[in-house]
């Protein structure tokens, strides 16, 4: 029996719901299996050390435990769990709320470090444990990206996977085929009279943006980013950008993942392209994006410095006011020349006064720090109108002032 418990929990492990999977089911009408995912765990083992990340997991654990009697409850792995049970859908969700409260409950008597929480994924059984759990998984991962508690299943959530398996297959052919092309765009002062930079954007062999929306999320979950990003940055240095209008100076986006990613050394191959090839960076600004670096925070730091030694401008992408959002931390401890503003937190401050009043504070804190603000996706005059009277210090880039411009290779 002792193969079957997972030896920090108590709970039961995969090997007993491999085991007993079709017993259960069988004897049931109808049951529901649940993929769970906790948040911050790897926080919590980097910040207060993996006791607290035990002690936290067991909390986890006897919470489940104590909420969902009677049901199947299984620790996977790490900070994934599974729920097996014959609860009807709606005391489900109940049964989940009560274990998040519980977990606010035991953070404020101080039995764990900090509050944490989780994603959930929820999929009726069929006969099949590894296609139910499949299914139930990646309805776990489409909650955590789009920040819900939980999800159903639904079979777009397997078509999307689909295509996104085709878009990875097609980007890697491009990669080893050395076919990405790009797009720029450029940026304006606030009037769209004077152009200030282009913007350069990786496109795949159509003409369609790799870095948009769910592409970008999908390209970071695989860690293609990195090849793509030192791809782009060799093909922009070597080919593209001496191209360009002289006078003004080029953006490039790349992720914090290729900066930090030990594969590519992101700094040796700028060093090494400098020297080769005598390039000078002093009209170059790197946007890098920074959604979700919290626990490489000091890493990032150090290569933004070494970056801006070797000549670069820097650009944090994007403030956003969410709860993954550093830029302000960013700004707090070392110098960077750049942000840019989210399309959101325009349209969040037009709508709401008391965000406008948050958005001018933050605009007038960068201008202090000599630091141009960027709101990215104008699209209209009126947007224009409303960020001037914010700062008229401001940066704009989007399609009011300027259209896309397809580059080749």
């Amino acid at each position: 029996m002792r193969e079957y418990i997972d030896n920090l929990t108590g709970l039961y492990n995969l090997f007993y719901l491999k085991e007993n999977y079709s017993k259960y089911i069988e004897k049931r009408e109808k049951c529901y299996l649940i993929s769970i995912d906790l948040k911050k765990l790897k926080y919590i083992n980097d910040n207060f050390g993996h006791d607290a990340g035990d002690k936290s997991l067991i909390t986890f654990a006897n919470s489940l435990l104590s909420v969902f009697k009677n049901s199947l409850i299984i620790r996977r792995s790490g900070d994934e769990f599974v729920i097996l049970t014959e609860l009807k859908h709606n005391q489900i969700i109940e049964n989940l709320k009560i274990v998040d409260q519980r977990l606010l409950e035991e953070y404020q008597k101080g039995k764990i470090p900090i509050g944490f929480n989780f994603n959930c994924g929820i999929k009726s059984c069929d006969n099949n444990l590894e296609e139910t759990m499949y299914k139930s998984d990646i309805t776990m991962y489409e909650a955590k990206n789009n920040d819900k508690f939980y999800e159903d299943y639904r079979d777009e959530f397997l078509l999307k996977i689909q295509c996104r398996e085709a878009f990875i297959q097609k980007i890697d052919k491009l990669i080893e085929n050395n076919l990405i092309t790009y797009a720029v765009q450029k940026i304006f002062d606030i009037d769209g009279k004077t152009p200030l930079i282009s913007q350069i954007y990786s496109r795949d062999s159509d003409g369609l943006s790799i870095f948009s929306n769910d592409k970008f999320k999908t390209l970071k979950i695989n860690y293609r980013i990195k090849r793509i990003d030192v791809s782009s940055i060799q093909n922009l240095l070597k080919n593209i950008i001496p191209t360009l209008d002289g006078n003004i100076r080029c953006m490039i986006n790349v992720h914090y993942d290729t900066l930090l990613s030990r594969e590519c050394n992101f700094i040796n191959l700028i060093k090494g392209l400098q020297e080769e090839n005598n390039y000078s960076f002093q009209n170059i600004i790197l946007s890098i994006t920074v959604s979700g670096c919290i626990d490489n925070f000091y890493k990032l730091i150090d290569i933004i410095i070494e970056l801006r030694k070797i000549g670069f401008s820097i650009c944090i992408d994007d403030l956003n006011f969410s709860e993954n959002d550093i830029v302000l931390s960013i700004v707090s401890v070392t110098d960077i020349d750049y942000v840019n503003i989210h399309k959101k937190v325009l349209v969040k401050a037009i709508n709401e006064k008391k965000y406008n009043t948050v958005l001018e504070y933050v605009i007038k804190l960068l201008l202090d720090l000599n630091i141009t603000p960027i709101f990215v996706n104008v699209e209209s005059l009126a947007e224009v109108e409303f960020i001037k009277n914010i700062s008229d210090k401001c940066l704009i880039r989007g399609f009011v002032y300027s259209e896309e411009k397809k580059l080749k290779k």
